[in-house]
């Protein structure tokens, strides 16, 4: 695909509270041969391409979710670099939520731990699935997000939580 022909990706909803989300087209999904799952988005905005990558380890553990006939699912993962797309939604997300950057180098690698909120990322493949990155490494760079992958739609979504994650978020990106 073409960079050209990727969408917009910034979605906005003011009557919801004015979330900054970003809908990406989901160029790749697979599973690597020790069961790690690969997914990669890209889109466009202001001229410029930018894109998300999420790898989702393979150990998830279930656990009820009380008063409902669901369950989280507790794992963990990697938010790697995808090359210059890389700093590119890092600076995005910089101007967007209005929070300067200190090097405006997004990190390598970014280990995250994910709940999937009553979806099984281990079917991530054949059916939508919502979960949570917990941005946890640093107590001041915590930060929350949705990243939901809806493979049958050709769909990966990295939406805000809450903007007070914004500044935290960057942080935990950024070198």
């Amino acid at each position: 695909m073409k960079d050209e022909d990727l969408p917009e990706c910034l979605v906005t909803d003011e009557e919801e509270g004015g979330f900054i989300d970003l809908d990406f087209r989901l160029l790749r999904l697979d599973v690597k041969s020790n069961g790690v799952v690969v997914a990669i988005g890209k889109g466009r905005h202001g001229g410029r391409v930018v894109g998300f990558a999420i790898e989702l380890n393979p150990e998830w553990n279930a656990q009820p979710i009380e008063n409902a006939d669901s369950f989280l699912f507790w794992g963990s993962g990697v938010v790697p670099s995808i090359g210059a797309e890389r700093d590119t939604i890092l600076a995005m997300l910089s101007d967007l939520y209005g929070v300067p950057l200190d090097s405006g180098m997004m990190r390598s690698e970014i280990k995250v731990s994910i709940v999937g909120l009553g979806d099984d990322p281990r079917c991530v493949s054949e059916k939508p699935t919502h979960m949570k990155l917990f941005f946890e490494a640093d107590p001041d760079h915590y930060a929350e997000v949705f990243v939901n992958v809806i493979a049958s739609e050709g769909r990966l979504e990295f939406h805000e939580k809450d903007p007070e994650y914004r500044k935290p978020l960057i942080r935990a990106l950024s070198i």
